[in-house]
C-alpha cells in the first residue's frame, strides 16, 4: 500500500487558547466506575480482547476478581478464583491467561480468561519448587514468566512450553552484583527487548540485566535507587527513561532515570510529592508517569519535558485520611487499556475506574465547553455508554446528538468535567456531531463517528486553525480504492464553500457543495471517489475559497473530516 495525504485548508478561523486548571487533590481526574464488594484489596492488572472489551484483574485479600470494565461507568465482576488469604497479591495476562500469585504460601496460579465472562483456575505450577512469590512479570515478547521475591530468588519459566504448566528455565539471586552481601531478593522488575529492569529492595539497588540469551544473565549495571529501598519500576517504550519508586519516606523516593545505555544508569529527576507521599507502584505510558500513592491515591505526571515534568491529574481514593502517612489506600493502578482509562484499587476503598481529563478552554461568557467523547467509533446500531468531557458542565440542561435531544434524567453529571449518556442508535455511518447547552448558551461541538464496517478507518478529530493553516494527515490508497469522505464544521458557514479534490497526476474533480445544517453543525458528505487506475503517490487535497474573492466565511472554530477506505 501506498501513503498519500490529505490536506485541509480552512479560511478565517479562530485559533483557541488552552488553559488548565488548578488545584490539589482530586484535580482533571473523574471517577467513572467503582467495584467494592470484595473486602481489601491489593495490586491490579488488566486485558482486553480481540474484540474491543476491556477487563480488571483485580487482587484481593482472599482471591483474584475478573471484572468486565468494558462499560467504565457500570463495571461488574465476571469471576472470583479463589486463593490463599494474603495481604499482598500480584497478577499479569498473557495470551487468555491470568497468573496470580500471592507472598503467603502457594506458587502460581494459572486462570483461563479465553472466555472472560466464565474465568476457570486450570493449574497452579511452581509450588514443589518455592513456597510463595511477593510478584509476577512476563516478558511478552519472550514469553518468559519471572516469578520474583520467592524463597528460592527470582525463579524464571518458559510460557513457550505450556502456557498452563510451563518448564524451568533458572533462577537468579544476585549473582554478578558487585559488592559484599548482596542479598539477591528482587521485589520487583519489568522486562522489555532483552534488558530486566531489577528492584533490589533489601539491598537499595536498581540494576539492569542482560536476559536476551537465556539461560544466561549478565549484570549491567546497579545503582542506589532515591532512598535506598528499591520497590518497583517500569520503563518507557523507547527504553531511554525509568521511574524508580522507594517505598519509603524521604525527599527522593520517586525518581527517573536514563535508561538509554542499561549499563551506564543515570539518575536524572526527583518527582517528589510532598513529605506526607508514599509512593508504591508507578507506570510509564507515552509521556505520562502513572503512580499509585498510599494515603493520597492516584497521581499522573506528564514528563514530555524531563526537566519540567508537570501534574496532570490527580484523584485521591482514600479521603478520609488525607495528609496522613502509612500503608493505606491506593496500591496499584493499571494505566494501559486501549480506552484510555486507568484502573486503581486501594485497599479500603476497593477498585476504581479513572479517567485523565484533557485540558480544555473556559469559554468567558459562561457556557459550556467540550472537548472531547468517547467511544470514537462506534458501529451502526450500536449504543454504547458515551463520555463526554470538557468543562463547565455541572449545570448543563440538555445533551445534543446529531439533532436528538436528551433531557434531565437522559444523561449523567459525573462532575464539572465529564457528562455520560446512552448513545442514541445510527444505522448509517459517518460523523455524530454532540453539543451541551447550560442557561448561558451552546458549547461547541465534538464527534463519535459510526463507521461501515469492513474497512480501514480514518478521522480527524476536531481542530480549531487560524486562516491559511494547514491540517494534514497520511492515509494509504492504491488504485481502485473506494474514499467516502465527509466533512463536519460548527458552526455552519455563511457561505457555499468549494472543495477540491486533487488526486494522482493530473486528475481532478471539484465540487460546490452547499452544507447540511444539523442543529449547531454543518456537515457535509461528499460523493464516493474511486483512485483512478495508474496513479502513483495518490495525494487527496481538501481545500476551502470563498465564492466571491474576499467574502471570508464567517469564523469557523471546529473542523473535522472522515474517510473510509473500503
Amino acid at each position: 500500500m501506498r501513503c498519500s495525504r490529505l490536506a485541509i485548508a480552512v479560511a478565517s478561523l479562530v485559533l483557541s487558547q488552552t488553559v488548565l486548571g488548578q488545584g490539589a487533590s482530586d484535580y482533571n481526574v473523574t471517577r467513572l466506575g467503582r467495584i467494592n464488594d470484595f473486602g481489601t484489596y491489593n495490586d491490579i492488572w488488566g486485558f482486553a480482547t480481540e474484540d474491543g472489551r476491556e477487563y480488571a484483574c483485580i487482587g484481593t485479600l482472599s482471591g483474584t476478581v475478573i471484572a468486565n470494565c468494558t462499560d467504565p461507568t457500570a463495571p461488574y465482576a465476571t469471576g472470583f478464583i479463589d486463593g490463599t488469604n494474603c495481604t499482598w497479591r500480584d497478577m499479569k495476562y498473557y495470551q487468555g491467561y491470568v497468573y496470580s500469585v500471592n507472598d503467603c504460601i502457594g506458587a502460581v496460579q494459572v486462570i483461563d480468561v479465553s472466555d472472560p465472562e466464565n474465568p476457570v483456575l486450570v493449574n497452579e505450577f511452581g509450588n514443589t519448587f518455592f513456597n510463595s512469590a511477593h510478584n509476577v512479570q512476563i516478558d511478552t515478547d519472550t514469553g518468559l514468566l519471572y516469578a520474583c521475591g520467592t524463597n528460592k530468588g527470582t525463579v524464571i519459566y518458559d510460557l513457550n512450553t505450556s502456557l498452563v504448566n510451563p518448564t524451568l528455565v533458572r533462577t537468579w539471586n544476585g549473582q554478578g552484583i558487585p559488592g559484599f552481601n548482596i542479598d539477591g531478593y528482587v521485589h520487583d522488575l519489568h522486562v522489555q527487548d532483552g534488558v530486566a529492569y531489577v528492584c533490589m529492595i533489601n539491598d537499595g539497588l536498581f540494576a539492569t540485566l542482560d536476559v536476551s540469551d537465556m539461560p544466561t544473565i549478565t549484570v549491567l549495571d546497579a545503582e542506589p535507587s532515591g532512598e535506598d529501598f528499591t520497590h518497583s519500576c517500569w520503563v518507557n517504550a523507547d527504553n531511554t527513561v525509568a521511574v524508580v519508586a522507594d517505598e519509603t519516606g524521604g525527599t527522593r523516593h520517586l525518581q527517573l532515570w536514563d535508561v538509554s545505555d542499561p549499563s551506564n544508569l543515570i539518575d536524572i529527576k526527583n518527582l517528589w510529592q510532598g513529605s506526607q507521599t508514599l509512593p508504591h507502584n508507578p507506570f510509564i505510558v507515552g509521556n505520562v508517569v502513572h503512580t499509585s500513592y498510599y494515603k493520597i491515591g492516584y497521581v499522573a505526571m506528564d514528563i514530555s519535558d524531563l526537566n519540567n515534568p508537570v501534574k496532570i491529574g490527580e484523584y485521591d481514593t482514600l479521603p478520609v485520611q488525607a495528609g496522613s502517612f502509612g500503608f493505606d489506600g491506593a496500591w496499584g493502578c493499571y494505566p494501559m487499556q486501549p480506552s484510555g482509562f486507568v484502573y486503581v484499587n486501594d485497599i479500603s476503598t476497593g477498585f476504581h475506574i479513572l479517567k485523565v481529563n484533557p485540558a480544555c478552554e473556559v469559554d468567558g461568557a459562561g457556557r459550556p465547553s467540550l472537548c472531547e467523547a468517547w467511544p470514537e467509533i462506534v458501529e451502526p446500531g450500536e449504543t454504547p455508554t458515551t463520555i463526554i468531557s470538557g468543562v463547565t458542565l455541572t449545570n448543563v440542561t440538555a445533551v445534543h446528538v446529531d439533532g436528538i435531544t436528551l433531557g434531565p434524567g437522559q444523561f449523567d453529571v459525573l462532575d464539572d468535567q465529564v457528562i455520560s449518556f446512552t448513545l442514541p442508535s445510527f444505522a448509517n455511518d459517518g460523523l455524530i456531531p454532540i453539543t451541551v447547552e447550560n442557561a448561558v448558551g451552546l458549547s461547541e461541538v465534538v464527534f463519535t463517528q459510526v463507521r461501515t464496517p469492513g474497512g480501514p478507518q480514518l478521522t480527524v478529530s476536531p481542530k480549531t486553525v487560524s486562516e491559511g493553516d494547514e491540517m494534514t494527515v497520511e492515509m494509504k490508497s492504491e488504485p481502485f480504492d473506494f474514499h467516502y469522505l465527509g466533512l463536519s464544521f460548527t458552526p455552519t458557514p455563511s457561505i457555499v464553500p468549494q472543495v477540491a479534490f486533487d488526486v494522482g497526476a493530473g486528475f481532478t474533480d471539484l465540487f460546490l457543495l452547499a452544507p447540511t445544517p444539523t442543529g449547531a453543525t454543518g456537515q457535509t458528505v461528499f460523493p464516493p471517489l474511486v483512485v483512478p487506475p495508474g496513479a502513483v503517490g495518490v495525494t487527496v487535497y481538501w481545500q476551502f475559497a470563498a465564492v466571491t474573492p474576499g467574502n471570508l466565511p464567517a469564523p469557523v472554530s471546529n473542523v473535522s473530516i472522515q474517510n473510509v477506505i473500503d
